[in-house]
């Protein structure tokens, strides 16, 4: 994925003068944020993650368009729509950003065991909510495919969260 970083950089400078300039931009915020993530760079990550969630209603209907379009036959349509659900690697993406929260998490920890003062620690890294909400907020804007690795990570990363009872 390192090696994404740089295209991914250049697609960013590019003016979104079409369509697929908009599907282009959302798989190179993807590939940023999933970087910030995995460096624990919360503010870039969430910078990233809030411009992709503004670009899903674009990218749906620029597919919708497409999709409804008459002179695309239903196959072509069905392709064209799983290549577009496919150009951003939300599992991926899930799973960084659970791993960012793992650390954040541990972080208020061993600042709690310290004395530490948390407020200043929390704003720091994020603030209070889990990371992966916001990741969860983008996906609900685009056009994700649905499957079960997706769902799964999803689920892995929100139910960690959970302190059950003995």
């Amino acid at each position: 994925r390192n090696d994404l970083v740089p295209e991914a950089i250049r697609i960013m400078d590019r003016e979104l003068s079409s369509d697929s300039a908009v599907v282009e931009r959302s798989s190179a915020l993807s590939i940023l944020s999933t970087k910030y993530y995995d460096v624990d760079d919360y503010a870039n990550a969430e910078s990233t993650i809030k411009e992709l969630e503004t670009l899903g209603p674009k990218v749906r209907l620029f597919v919708d368009a497409y999709v409804n379009d008459s002179a695309n036959s239903s196959r072509d349509a069905s392709a064209f729509n799983l290549r577009i659900q496919n150009s951003i690697d939300w599992k991926h993406l899930i799973q960084s950003s659970s791993k960012c929260e793992s650390r954040r998490r541990s972080s208020f920890k061993n600042g709690r065991l310290n004395g530490a003062d948390l407020q200043p620690l929390i704003l720091s890294k994020g603030g209070k909510s889990n990371v992966v909400f916001s990741v969860l907020r983008a996906l609900t804007t685009h056009p994700a495919p649905n499957t079960d690795g997706i769902y799964e990570a999803l689920a892995n990363a929100l139910v960690r969260r959970v302190t059950f009872l003995k």
